[in-house]
């Protein structure tokens, strides 16, 4: 398999720290996006690679995890405990 860049950004809201870690995993690949707070998963969401070439691969793991920056900034993500 490919190797693909993760992405890993830290926010803060209301007081509370979060880490979101996006990468690519598994058997088939997947894009697996898991938000932490004080070292734990708080919600954690997966899907299928949509794309075939290694730009567009790349574009897809970083625009799931932009969304999910945004989803956590904006109290999101109880939203999106069974989807990625």
């Amino acid at each position: 398999m490919t190797s693909y860049p993760g992405y890993n950004n830290n926010v803060v809201v209301e007081g509370k720290s979060y880490h979101i870690q996006t990468l690519v995993s598994g058997e088939p690949p997947r894009i697996i996006t898991a938000v932490f707070e004080g070292g734990a998963v708080v919600v954690r969401g997966e899907v299928p690679l949509s794309e075939t070439s290694p730009e567009e691969i790349i574009s897809q793991i970083r625009r799931q995890h932009l969304r999910w920056v945004e989803m956590v900034r904006h109290h999101e993500v109880e939203k999106t405990k069974d989807e990625a």
